[in-house]
């Protein structure tokens, strides 16, 4: 399947911003990877998935699938949760933003949307108008959710999975829950937990990540 891609900004470190799209169905979906660079499988998974249905290995004719591969470029160079400017992109959005300190992990930034990777993520989301979105993170071991109907996709993930379906249990302001709490988009933040390699965290959550495409809300 041919893909198209993207660019939406750039980077604090002039890193591309760059969403692939497969399909052209009615129906759409935006999978999003790395966007906190410490949180490693995260890449790997939502790339298979978007190499799997390039491949034509996974099939999904209503839909047009965008996958946004990594959110934080300078992140994942550094191994770091934070971009180049020490700032959590799952804190700096513009709904729910709150102050907070400089040097801490989960620095919000100086203002909403001070980064130009949440720039680039707003524009992205109003311009793809996804109807539901998944987000893979680390290492929480779980599947957190907004919206009835992000927890509806979480369980029929779970169904596959077996994975606990949760709040995460902190608040997160500024984050992409947030943000599509705000716009009424459901969302799953899939948490991966450690100690399973690319391959296998692969086999394991491949029908998840399917299912979450596939299932009806």
């Amino acid at each position: 399947m041919a893909v198209r891609g993207r660019e939406f900004g750039r980077s604090r470190e002039d890193r591309p911003l760059v969403v692939e799209t497969y399909g052209t169905g009615p129906r759409s979906a935006l999978i999003i990877g790395g966007q906190h660079g410490d949180e490693r499988p995260s890449v790997p998974l939502v790339t298979r998935f978007g190499d799997a249905v390039a491949a034509g290995s996974a099939t999904f004719p209503e839909w047009t699938l965008h996958f946004f591969l990594i959110a934080n470029p300078d992140g994942q160079v550094r191994g770091t949760r934070q971009n180049a400017a020490g700032v959590d992109l799952n804190r700096n959005l513009r709904f729910g933003w709150q102050p907070s300190e400089p040097g801490r992990r989960q620095y919000g930034g100086p203002a909403p949307e001070s980064e130009p990777e949440s720039v680039a993520f707003d524009r992205m989301v109003q311009t793809l108008r996804p109807q539901r979105i998944l987000t893979v993170h680390g290492f929480a071991d779980l599947m957190d959710y907004d919206l009835p109907g992000g927890r509806t996709l979480a369980e029929a993930m779970a169904i596959v999975n077996g994975m606990r379906v949760d709040l995460i249990g902190y608040p997160t302001p500024g984050s992409v829950g947030q943000y599509c709490t705000h716009f009424g988009i459901p969302l799953v933040t899939l948490e991966l937990p450690r100690g399973r390699t690319d391959e296998e965290m692969w086999e394991w959550q491949r029908p998840a990540l399917e299912a979450f495409v596939r299932a009806e809300i």
